[in-house]
């Protein structure tokens, strides 16, 4: 029998007076689970309920079908996570033209819905889906970034630039939310790790991996990551959840 172990954390970080970042998992009978992670933007106030927003756009329908034991065929996951990234842009779009205050707020998000050893995945924004597998860590989603856009020798020379922060794609920002969709096998013993950027912004991926390898336990990974970026004095918000599968 294949089970789901997730765990997750959110945190303001050692420098913001706020935590603008949402997370949300939850899995059905360890076999079926949904993880979220979105990163608000947009003013004090703005951003904290843009990914908010965002979450709920995928926690309400989800456990919705939860109720009607819904069967989940790869078409349907692809169609569920597509639909509430849909919902999300359209509800902060409408709040954004009704609220001087949260005119200027959106949010990136980055999600995953497993099935059994199968991961459907999006994302819009920097936030970001990682597998760890074979003591590899390989990032599965591309960064809605001007630094992303640019060749190897550009992204050298701007490597410490405040470029590297400016995002061209965001959810609440267009009438039709442009999204990144993926697939893949998530194996017993491989660990899936969605973070916003206050992760990975702090820590660079080699030392992600170092402390995901080197944790005693599954339910750490977390804990231990977030303790290196307040170690670091975290500039931003962490969020973090990790997933894996066990038989």
């Amino acid at each position: 029998m294949v089970l789901h172990a997730i765990t997750g954390l959110t945190h303001r970080g050692c420098k913001r007076s706020n935590n603008q970042d949402s997370i949300y998992y939850h899995s059905l009978g360890k076999r079926v689970s949904l993880l979220v992670v979105a990163d608000g933007m947009g003013g004090y106030k703005g951003g904290e309920v843009a990914s908010q927003v965002c979450v709920d756009s995928f926690q309400q329908p989800f456990e919705r079908l939860i109720e009607q034991q819904q069967n989940w065929h790869a078409e349907q996951c692809h169609q569920f996570l597509a639909a509430a990234l849909a919902a999300a842009n359209a509800s902060i779009l409408t709040m954004r033209s009704l609220d001087a205050n949260l005119a200027k707020m959106g949010t990136t998000c980055v999600a995953a819905l497993v099935v059994g050893e199968k991961a459907y995945i999006v994302s819009v924004g920097d936030s970001r889906a990682y597998i760890m597998r074979d003591d590899k860590l390989q990032q599965l989603t591309t960064d809605d970034t001007l630094y992303s856009q640019l060749d190897m020798a550009q992204q050298e020379k701007l490597s410490d630039s405040p470029l590297n922060n400016i995002l061209t794609n965001a959810i609440g920002v267009k009438a039709k939310v442009e999204l990144q969709s993926y697939e893949l096998d998530v194996a017993p013993g491989q660990v899936l790790l969605l973070a916003s950027d206050g992760l990975t912004g702090e820590l660079a991926d080699d030392e992600i991996l170092e402390i995901m390898k080197k944790s005693s336990r599954f339910d750490h990974i977390c804990d231990e990551l977030l303790e290196s970026c307040l170690s670091a004095i975290a500039k931003d918000n962490v969020s973090i959840i990790t997933f894996k599968v066990d038989k």
